[in-house]
């Protein structure tokens, strides 16, 4: 768990992933239009997933692997 203090201040900080999208296919770069067109996906914080340490976040990264 992450914990700000500043000056008197107190929170917690979370590393968190949004649902994200996957573009690459076949090994395929996905384009600068296809990012641009799944900006949205991409850049969504909607149903965001939590993580207590950085290296968990690579287990939403196992779907390009099957």
């Amino acid at each position: 768990m992450i914990i700000n203090a500043t000056l008197g201040y107190f929170s917690r900080t979370a590393i968190l992933t949004g649902p994200g999208a996957i573009l690459s296919k076949d090994g395929k770069i996905p384009s600068p239009e296809e990012v641009r067109d799944s900006w949205n996906t991409i850049t969504s914080l909607e149903s965001p997933k939590y993580f207590n340490q950085l290296p968990e976040m690579f287990g939403v990264l196992t779907p390009l692997f099957q």
